[in-house]
């Protein structure tokens, strides 16, 4: 069977399953960075991942099971304990459904660790499963959907926006050496993300260089602009695909108009 074969029959097999638990147990919870379309991008990263890379001996529904697990925790816990409320899900997920929690025990633990983004275990050095979820997980952090979902979860985390940019770069920076490390021998994988990974740095760039401007000048608040649109879709629930209904509230401001117009071309696309 090959690699492909092995999804598709993972997918068949799994996903409606997955889908029907995550979107049960998230609920209500209005974290559109972590919700169930992040979890379908990670899916779809983590099968270009495998389909590129394998292993061949890695099971697909363990990956997709990760995939699609990974950050449900973050229905309750915005913070650093979601991974391993995340692993808690995973196996109320695999006893709800009959299967060996042995078996799976490193997808619960790939789930519980997924979030080391400052790479104190380098993915050279972690299990197939948790390289290829880690570096799923951080490619959905590039690009304008990137951009939304760094600072959506940050002002969830209480960081300042005065600081939010100059995190979002340095986490990002880190994120894109870990795969640039992990992936090395396929530089034709690393080079279709960089291109991501530099619409994010630029795009934050330029949103630091406003906001210094902002304060230096004191002619406006950090908080307008980007981070007020984030807000706004979160006061009024609207997900990112429906970004552009917000734009009449921002006619004059430049930094909104691209992040609309970004996030919303890769939406499409996904």
């Amino acid at each position: 069977m090959s690699r492909e074969e092995k999804l598709n029959a993972a997918e068949i097999r799994y996903k409606s399953l997955l889908e029907d638990y995550f979107i049960q147990t998230w609920g209500s919870t209005i974290l559109y960075s972590h919700d169930i379309d992040h979890h379908r991008r990670v899916w779809k990263f983590a099968r270009e991942l495998f389909l590129i890379t394998g292993p061949d001996d890695l099971p697909a529904e363990k990956l997709l099971i990760a995939s699609y697990l990974h950050d449900l925790g973050m229905a309750t816990e915005a913070g650093e304990k979601h991974g391993t409320l995340g692993m808690e899900l995973c196996r109320s997920f695999l006893e709800k459904n009959n299967m060996d929690l042995t078996y799976y025990s490193d997808v619960a633990n790939a789930i519980e660790n997924h979030d080391d983004k400052e790479y104190k275990n380098p993915s050279a050095n972690n299990t197939p499963l948790l390289k290829i979820l880690s570096a799923a997980d951080d490619l959905d952090a590039f690009g304008y959907t990137g951009a939304y979902r760094y600072i959506e979860i940050y002002l969830a985390r209480g960081i300042d926006p005065r600081k939010i940019g100059y995190e979002i770069i340095r986490n990002a920076s880190v994120r894109f050496t870990n795969f640039e490390s992990g992936f090395r021998m396929y530089p034709a994988l690393i080079e279709k993300h960089k291109s991501r990974y530099h619409t994010l740095h630029d795009f934050m760039v330029q949103y630091n260089r406003e906001t210094d401007k902002t304060i230096g000048e004191k002619t406006g608040n950090p908080r307008d602009g980007i981070v007020r649109l984030v807000s706004d879709m979160i006061r009024y629930k609207v997900p990112p695909w429906q970004i552009s209904t917000l734009s009449s509230k921002y006619p004059d401001n430049r930094m909104v108009k691209y992040l609309i117009e970004g996030l919303t071309k890769e939406l499409i696309v996904t």
